[in-house]
């Protein structure tokens, strides 16, 4: 057993709560004007039984559990100026492990919104976004990375729609990013996604969308330095669906077709898309459901303009999620999800363009609970469990694997606005 690095995170958590309380205290009359600027200060404590995702039984890769202290600082602001508004927003965490201090690392998110409207019809928003976080070994479809593997994110998106209250609304979109792997470089990919569509509204609480998209990746490090060349194409055809004041519906349905000038296991011809309901039955209970079928290149949600980009080494994945949001009291929040996952993947990422590649399939099930409470208006403590359980349909595949986690955090922030 490794020694001890650090002082015990649950007493370094107990007083800073308490400097945290006193603080509150203090500060609470000063904040009473709101602002539309914030900054914020947290500290949290996680524990992960399971650091590595690793399979149960291998000696090469034991199960390695351990607690780590989180200190942050959050900054944002959200102005409005005329008819536009500007959104920006800084987290960035120094993560400190109690005993494998090799997973010492620092995570952060900055990123910057425009939304903008002209006195006429023409309307869109500016997304630039970067970010940098402890990659999950799990993700990766052969798991050969053990040990901090840092993935950076960057993305920059532009939108347009001209239309306003008429019966149809015309849209285009730009969207570029880079995902960047300290160690797992063969992952490494530049995507750029490009779209539009128009937008109909036949009547009160329907929108119907038809769209197309073009999506132009590259893997540079693909098989010792020959890139992999990735086109993808889709025609998208969506529609939200207000059934009630308390009630949302979103649909989309799209023929997709995928090639790879390497990969070539990867190329596909499928039908994707997804579904989701909102449901709010009350202002303080709420429900949302969600059923996803698509890969990681190219997918996008329901905001047309900007794509998300999944970085994990999936062909295709089929999701269903389920989370609910229940104010107990104004100052305490209950929230709860579960997730099913199944994922379709090969090895191609690492088995190089001119060797065969093997194909697979695993099932993830995931569920969460979380405790919020707000004592003031500036001070958020809070507390999760989660917990992951993988099987696969072939015990004897060696691109997946099961496995099982249990991760239970605890963190209080304190705000000034």
């Amino acid at each position: 057993m490794k020694p001890s690095r650090h002082p015990n995170p649950i007493h370094a958590l107990a007083r800073a709560a308490a400097c945290a309380g006193a603080m509150a205290v203090v500060c609470g009359s000063a904040l009473a004007q709101s602002s539309p600027y914030y900054l914020g200060a947290s500290l949290g404590v996680t524990h992960d039984n399971n650091l590595d995702r690793a399979k149960a039984g291998v000696a090469a890769q034991p199960v390695l559990s351990d607690s780590y202290v989180s200190t942050g600082v959050r900054l944002g602001a959200d102005l409005p100026i005329g008819r536009q508004r500007v959104q920006g927003r800084f987290d960035a965490n120094r993560n400190r492990y109690n005993t494998y201090g090799q997973y010492d690392h620092n995570d952060y998110l900055l990123n910057g919104r425009l939304d903008w409207s002209s006195a006429d019809l023409w309307s869109g928003n500016v997304l630039a976004e970067t970010r940098q976080s402890l990659d999950r070994s799990d993700l990766n479809s052969t798991s050969t990375v053990a040990g901090r593997n840092l993935v950076k994110t960057d993305v920059l998106g532009l939108g347009v729609r001209l239309g306003g209250p008429t019966q149809y609304t015309f849209d285009a979109g730009l969207t570029g990013t880079q995902v960047r792997y300290d160690t797992s470089t063969s992952r490494n990919v530049r995507q750029l996604t490009g779209n539009g569509g128009v937008t109909m509204r036949p009547g009160s609480g329907l929108q119907v969308r038809l769209g197309a998209r073009h999506t132009r990746a590259d893997y540079p490090n693909f098989n010792a330095g020959a890139g992999d060349d990735v086109r993808r194409n889709d025609i998208d055809l969506s529609s939200v669906i207000e059934a009630s004041g308390a009630s949302t519906f979103n649909v989309r349905l799209s023929r997709t077709r995928e090639t790879h000038s390497a990969q070539f296991a990867r190329t596909y011809t499928a039908w994707t898309g997804s579904t989701g309901w909102t449901w709010k039955p009350s202002p303080k209970l709420s429900f949302e459901t969600s059923l996803t079928r698509d890969s990681n290149i190219g997918n996008t949600a329901f905001d047309n303009a900007l794509f998300s980009f999944d970085t994990s080494d999936t062909r295709l994945r089929t999701s269903l999620a389920l989370r609910a949001s229940w104010e107990l009291t104004g100052k305490v929040l209950l929230g709860g999800g579960a997730t099913y996952s199944r994922r379709t993947l090969d090895n191609a990422l690492v088995s190089g363009a001119g060797s065969s590649s093997t194909s697979a399939s695993d099932r993830t099930v995931a569920w969460d609970l979380s405790l919020r409470y707000l004592p003031m208006r500036n001070v958020e403590l809070g507390c999760g469990l989660r917990r992951e359980d993988r099987s696969v349909s072939d015990p004897n595949v060696t691109i997946t694997y099961a496995y099982d986690v249990t991760v239970v955090s605890c963190s209080g922030q304190l705000y000034w606005r």
